[in-house]
């Protein structure tokens, strides 16, 4: 099995939860972490890295409207986004995934889900409460009515 290569961006807390539970993975390489003092940084090792997997704390996108997540998707195609954070509102979840983020976890299931949802996602699969897959349903029919 190929390793999967994992970027973390995030705040100091969230961001060494998810390095500890991902270390226990035979299959996940941690190639970078970007931490609050080098978020202006991101965009730039996202390019340089472009990791299969960027874990990306919603404090990182919410200022931007998300935005920096279309910006990363143009830098590295192939990456694919996770969102993690305390708890998000269902429209923000409903945002982040109208620009392409394809996972979404709250801090408190890292333990138990994160490996899990980075293998998930790194296969093709989107990873969202099923209360989202209901409100993007009801999205298509009116995008199509």
């Amino acid at each position: 099995m190929r390793n999967i290569a994992v970027m973390i961006s995030g705040r100091d807390q969230l961001s060494a939860a998810c390095h500890k539970t991902l270390s226990t993975a035979s299959d996940v390489r941690i190639v970078e972490q970007i931490g609050p003092e080098r978020k202006a940084e991101l965009a730039t090792a996202v390019a340089r890295r472009r990791p299969r997997i960027l874990l990306i704390d919603i404090a990182f996108v919410r200022d931007s409207r998300y935005s920096l997540i279309t910006i990363l998707r143009r830098l590295s195609p192939k990456t694919r986004f996770i969102l993690v954070c305390e708890r998000a509102a269902r429209s923000e979840i409903m945002d982040a995934l109208s620009h392409g983020v394809l996972g979404y976890l709250e801090t408190k299931d890292i333990d138990k889900f994160l490996v899990k949802l980075v293998r998930a996602v790194n296969a093709g699969e989107a990873w969202v409460p099923r209360h989202i897959i209901s409100l993007m349903a009801k999205r298509l029919v009116e995008l199509s009515a």
